[in-house]
């Protein structure tokens, strides 16, 4: 008689971070931070380009984190929505995804008649397919949150990140930076506003 194998108990507040190939260095950086590794997953191409992907982890009542951008090519976002699906079968308590860059933001209305709103689109799908919450990052337009009506957004901003870099290692280049900055003034209403904020902050930065 074959002995029976019990099943693995899994704890409620477990968390799976997976990295799906678009960020790499990122999701290196993530799984350092959190001191935890990146879960197992086969990602590869049949033949005729289809893509296949298996989670090698025990997925059931675990928190679970995709990290891919969804920019070009378009199997990012693919190969994103298949990863969320396999974790959605294998019982994931919840998913999120990690989008460092939200491909298709800039299509956040209609343009001409008879377009798409792409990120319109994008949200959809990955909210039908049951995508928990989203954290992205600097989004073209802050309308693209409201595409999504059951899933949180987190929306963060890079802007603080940049600064820093700015006063650490271009102190003496700040002056011509803020000259290059300040003639940004053809992007939309939103962008500038951002970019007068940049401007300003830097403008007091010790030389």
């Amino acid at each position: 008689m074959m002995p029976c194998k019990l099943p693995v108990l899994m704890k409620k507040d477990r968390m799976l971070v997976f990295s799906l190939g678009s960020n790499e260095s990122l999701s290196k950086e993530i799984s350092k931070i959190l001191k935890i590794p990146l879960g197992k997953i086969d990602l590869h191409n049949f033949s005729d380009g289809e893509q296949h992907i298996q989670i090698h982890e025990h997925c059931r009542d675990a928190h679970i984190f995709l990290i891919q951008s969804t920019n070009q090519p378009d199997s990012n976002f693919t190969r994103l929505a298949l990863a969320v699906d396999a974790a959605r079968r294998a019982s994931a308590r919840e998913i999120s995804v990690v989008i460092p860059y939200f491909g298709y933001a800039r299509q956040e209305r209609m343009s001409m008649p008879r377009t798409p709103i792409s990120a319109r689109v994008f949200a959809t799908i990955l909210e039908t397919l049951g995508v928990n919450r989203v954290l992205t990052m600097d989004l073209h337009a802050r309308a693209i949150e409201g595409f999504f009506f059951r899933t949180i957004v987190d929306h963060l901003y890079g802007r603080g990140e940049f600064i820093k870099v700015l006063q650490k290692d271009l102190k003496k280049e700040i002056k011509m930076m803020t000259l290059w900055l300040s003639h940004r003034t053809r992007e939309p209403q939103t962008m500038q506003d951002d970019w007068v904020h940049v401007y300003s902050t830097i403008q007091i930065l010790p030389s």
